[in-house]
């Protein structure tokens, strides 16, 4: 393994240095191979994929007619980054929900939510909402450090609005890790309740960029923003160690490797 030169050094579209080492000393390997058996994995994106190359490597033996030998095929691998959970550089964002369908007014969001959630309403005002929108993701961030709380924001609304989920409705022992999660609590006890028909559902739009959703409500291109703060990697590695799968756009995990820096070719 040269470790002075790599194989592949770029910048990417996002401003990114993508960087690749080829190793292909069989001595390395096998040292790699020592040091990751027996290591949990656990896959934080592309489960849809690795369930698709098992049933690949499955179906292999009916389509070539041949039976299945002890030989490794190239249906027996599949492509995976491994990184370590406690890296640094490695960041899980929050999916923010925008919403492009109807939904009440700020009253009637209150009469539907308050005996769940408490509500705090930051006055907007043009020529100070970029201050404005900075203290309100900052309270956000901050505020979600002692539980789930979620940020709202309405198109024709002079007012950014945080909905902090009251005590008594956290941690009932009686629900799983998985529904603790504040992307379960807002699912359950937000959108579903501003969103009650499916068709409301389709109508919206996922963004890791609060700003992109703020601005959409702002010019009006969205009804409403539901902003969310980052689900932790503990507690992904607490829903994978019930048994349980991470609920619908709930981690996204950056950077992101780039699709066909590296590819595997099937050849018989």
């Amino acid at each position: 393994m040269n470790t002075d030169q790599p194989r592949v050094d770029f910048l990417d579209d996002s401003g990114f240095r993508q960087r690749l080492w080829a190793a292909t000393d069989r001595a390395i390997l096998r040292e790699i191979a020592q040091v990751m058996e027996g290591t949990p994995l656990f896959i934080a994106d592309g489960h849809h994929r690795y369930e698709t190359a098992l049933t690949y490597r499955r179906s292999r033996p009916q389509q070539t007619g041949r039976p299945a030998s002890g030989d490794l095929q190239p249906s027996d691998v599949v492509l995976m980054l491994c990184a370590s959970l406690d890296d640094p550089g490695l960041t899980v964002l929050p999916t923010h929900r925008v919403l492009r369908t109807p939904v009440p007014a700020v009253s009637g969001i209150k009469d539907l939510l308050r005996e769940a959630f408490e509500f705090e309403e930051i006055p907007v005002q043009d020529h100070t909402e970029p201050e404005t929108r900075r203290r309100f993701l900052q309270t956000l961030r901050a505020r979600g450090q002692s539980g789930p709380v979620f940020g709202l924001a309405l198109r024709g609304v002079h007012a950014y609005l945080l909905l902090a989920l009251r005590p008594s409705h956290r941690d009932a022992t009686s629900t799983s890790v998985r529904e603790r999660l504040d992307v379960s609590i807002l699912q359950h006890q937000v959108l579903r309740k501003l969103c009650p028909s499916e068709s409301d559902e389709e109508a919206i739009q996922y963004t890791q960029d609060e700003n992109e959703a703020l601005d959409l409500v702002r010019r009006g291109g969205a009804d409403a923003a539901l902003l969310l703060n980052p689900t932790k990697v503990s507690e992904v590695l607490a829903v994978a160690a019930s048994g349980e799968r991470m609920p619908h756009k709930s981690t996204y995990f950056y950077p992101k490797p780039l699709t066909g820096l590296v590819m595997n070719v099937f050849e018989d």
